[in-house]
């Protein structure tokens, strides 16, 4: 079946995910990022190449942008929390970036 363009955009394609972190003593609910933020973390990778330090925290801000509640509903993450992130186990952000 070909897809119009508008019937593509009606399409609900988004997914969520839960995830879980032991380590953490729960679960972390995850959902998929659009095309448009997607293509900011890729632009950050492209122009990172040269510059390690815009890679630096690339992971964690990957799986913050996909935080979700329980529904699939992303999260707002404050760049002190981002932080954080960060600094938590490698293991774990690794897993949940994968996933995301």
């Amino acid at each position: 079946m070909t897809l119009s363009i508008d019937a593509a955009l009606k399409a609900a394609d988004g997914r969520s995910a839960t995830i879980s972190c032991p380590e953490w003593g729960g679960d972390v609910c995850l959902s998929t990022m659009s095309s448009a933020k997607f293509d900011e973390f890729e632009a950050r990778l492209t122009f990172g190449k040269d510059s390690p330090e815009l890679l630096a925290g690339l992971r964690a801000a990957y799986v913050a942008a996909c935080w979700a509640d329980t529904n699939g509903k992303r999260q707002p993450v404050t760049a002190e929390q981002l932080g954080k992130l960060g600094e938590k186990s490698p293991a774990v952000i690794g897993r949940l970036f994968d996933a995301a």
